[in-house]
């Protein structure tokens, strides 16, 4: 779930601000995405997800410290229909997961 107490980022590594969580609707989480042209209002679902939860957009949004320089280059993310698992290293895959490897921008 999404917090407006945690830093999230775009899958393709754009800052965001997560206003709220309790909206209605498909999409009720609200903040913005800092483009090059200043704040885009934006909305996800519950999970982080832009669009369809089976649908995965560069606009879902990701912990913002799978960026960190600390971090290695790849991650690997898995959807499992309530849930959203993010991992940093090979190790880390729940083999109950399938994971699709994400190179992240800095």
């Amino acid at each position: 779930m999404i917090q407006t107490s945690k830093a999230y980022r775009t899958k393709d590594g754009q800052k965001v601000r997560v206003y709220a969580t309790d909206g209605v609707g498909y999409h009720p989480v609200h903040g913005a995405i800092l483009t090059s042209k200043g704040w885009m209002p934006a909305s996800w679902d519950e999970n982080g997800r832009a669009f369809k939860p089976h649908l995965e957009s560069e606009l879902d949004l990701i912990d913002e410290s799978l960026y960190s320089d600390n971090n290695p280059a790849t991650i690997w993310i898995a959807h499992n229909g309530d849930s959203v698992q993010y991992a940093s290293g090979e190790g880390e895959l729940d083999p109950d997961f399938d994971w699709v490897e994400y190179n992240r921008v800095n």
